[in-house]
């Protein structure tokens, strides 16, 4: 079992990124050498690479398999290298977590993660949210997935060893594309329940500002939702660009965290240790 530690690591440091990507992601193929040089240029004291471990798609043939250890060792090797100039956290996102075996878990828990996102990229005995063609959706069925989609991250919100819930929204991103709107008022009351869970299991809530550059205009989620989760007793939130490459590394992290800081959020991505 992981038992959530109370050492926040680095409480000074003023910009960093909590969501990166390298070539350890299916869909990636940065160097983290590459990502950590553009951290530093960027002015950012300190990163968590998230690579991905979807583990339902890579048990099905969809992505490729994720090296646990081989990313780890190169973490590490980076910690070190750049040790006197980036502050760098081993991370990982995991896609689905509330629907890992034991065997799953523990491999996780072997692994000593400093930081880990729980993300929800598609439903149970779904694809991602990715491949759904919108423009052939009713609105009927649109909100039914919706709803399904809040259902499923409150699972996630249950599981103790995640210390942020990643884009909250992410079923928006394709929504927009095929020209449609996401109306945040219909699904107040599943929101509010959901950051209540959160709350009481000291869960963070991201805020991926990849929305910024991908056509949404805005973080996922945005403001409104950011102030209902404040409102059901939300303190902690977590920021991060979501980079698959090095250039979008910290793209759009500077505004969200004076923005976000402007809201009342003071404790924006705090580390803490997590030890057996």
């Amino acid at each position: 079992m992981i038992i959530r530690g109370c050492i926040t690591l680095n409480e000074t440091q003023q910009y960093s990124d909590f969501h990166l990507h390298t070539e350890y992601s299916f869909d990636s193929k940065e160097k983290l050498e590459n990502v950590c040089a553009f951290a530093i240029e960027k002015g950012l004291s300190a990163i968590a690479v998230t690579n991905h471990y979807d583990h339902d798609g890579i048990e099905e043939g969809l992505y490729e398999e994720y090296f646990f250890e081989r990313d780890a060792e190169n973490i590490l090797y980076a910690k070190e290298k750049y040790k006197d100039r980036l502050q760098i956290f081993m991370g990982l996102e995991i896609g689905q977590p509330h629907t890992m075996n034991d065997k799953k878990l523990s491999k996780i828990e072997g692994m000593e993660y400093e930081f880990i996102i729980g993300s929800l990229h598609n439903l149970k005995n779904c694809f991602d949210f990715y491949y759904l063609d919108y423009k052939r959706t009713t609105p009927l069925y649109d909100r039914a997935i919706y709803k399904k989609y809040l259902f499923e991250l409150m699972e996630i919100a249950d599981l103790g060893f995640i210390d942020t819930i990643g884009h909250i929204t992410y079923p928006e991103r394709y929504m927009k594309e095929c020209g449609k709107e996401f109306v945040y008022s219909e699904f107040e009351d599943e929101f509010f329940v959901l950051f209540e869970k959160m709350v009481k299991n000291g869960i963070a809530l991201e805020i991926n500002t990849s929305g910024l550059r991908q056509g949404l205009c805005h973080t996922m989620p945005k403001t409104d939702i950011l102030t209902l989760y404040r409102k059901a007793g939300g303190e902690k939130v977590t920021v991060g660009s979501d980079a698959h490459c090095a250039l979008q590394v910290g793209e759009g992290v500077k505004e969200t965290f004076e923005k976000i800081r402007e809201l009342g959020f003071l404790h924006i991505n705090e580390i803490r240790r997590k030890t057996k």
